[in-house]
């Protein structure tokens, strides 16, 4: 049954790009636009100097002043506690790559790769607070309530879900000498930027790609809403930018908006399948968990809205 919807899909995308091709490349300059001028100045950076500190052992000298708290509150390790606060910090994908590379230089196990996979890959801050705070609900809706369902719900989950007991990383020093940083070369930069580069532009592919897919969803002979929360499960910001435009109550914005921002969209989804595709952690279990987190905040937004009509 998957692959016949597959082949649908890419079926109907390729009929979309033939009878629109003006629209295809309006969505394609869009995604293209939001990766140069969003993605590209704040993830890169991060990118490079994320795989520097690990090249040259300075996270060691990071997690120190982070593991205090939150490896005792999560139960992970000393590196643990660096995904965590780096992967609600930068958005998507970054807390996925971090995860893959710290379990690729086998410096946290597999078990708790899978855990901090599952609430570590979240919207950026910045996203949050001026694109969907700000230009979606015009701030109409409280901003401490929206940042409690985006990273809230996450951080919750993190809580239920951690490990009975402590996790230590695996390569936990014995002594001292063993955790020396290295001196920074200019073939570890080389390294740095290159691979950077390369995964920002696959992000990038994604990101043009879904846009399209979601366009076409905006195009669909269907009711607004529903060609919007189409668009806004296919990409985050084409389809919220889609709902935004629409002549919908604000209530009715933010119960479909928050979720399927907890969610990630399927853009987000194909980037972080792409991120960990040579590692051994499963996108399936990852999608689960997404799904999982959706649920929960789609459910406190229903009883949040009930609960604000009969105040009112």
């Amino acid at each position: 049954m998957q692959k016949p919807c597959t082949y649908l899909l890419l079926f109907l995308t390729l009929v979309f790009l033939v009878l629109f091709p003006n629209t295809c490349v309006d969505y394609a300059k869009g995604g293209l636009l939001l990766w140069f001028h969003v993605i590209l100045p704040s993830l890169f950076p991060f990118m490079v100097l994320s795989r520097l500190l690990m090249e040259t052992g300075a996270i060691y000298i990071i997690y120190r002043f982070l593991s205090p708290i939150l490896s005792r509150l999560f139960h992970v390790s000393h590196p643990g506690s660096f995904v965590i606060f780096s992967g609600f910090l930068s958005g998507y994908p970054m807390g996925a790559k971090l995860v893959s590379d710290l379990l690729q230089k086998k410096i946290i196990s597999e078990q708790e790769a899978d855990y901090l996979l599952s609430f570590c890959n979240n919207l950026s801050p910045v996203f949050v607070t001026t694109f969907l705070y700000s230009t979606c609900f015009k701030e109409q809706c409280s901003l401490s309530f929206i940042l409690f369902i985006i990273y809230g719900i996450p951080l919750i989950y993190g809580l239920i879900r951690r490990p009975k007991e402590k996790i230590h990383s695996i390569d936990q020093p014995r002594d001292s000498s063993q955790n020396q940083t290295n001196s920074l070369t200019m073939e570890m930069v080389d390294n740095a930027i290159m691979n950077g580069f390369v995964n920002i532009t696959k992000l990038g592919g994604y990101i043009i790609l879904c846009s399209i897919c979601s366009g076409c969803f905006t195009m669909l002979p269907c009711p607004p809403i529903v060609s919007g929360v189409l668009s806004t499960f296919t990409e985050i910001t084409t389809g919220l930018n889609h709902l935004n435009s629409l002549d919908i109550p604000v209530t009715t914005k933010i119960l479909f908006s928050l979720p399927l921002s907890v969610f990630g969209g399927l853009c987000g989804i194909l980037q972080t399948c792409s991120i960990i595709k040579d590692s051994p952690l499963s996108p399936l279990s990852y999608i689960k968990n997404k799904w999982i987190q959706c649920g929960i905040s789609t459910l406190l937004l229903i009883l949040y809205l009930l609960v604000s009509v009969q105040n009112q």
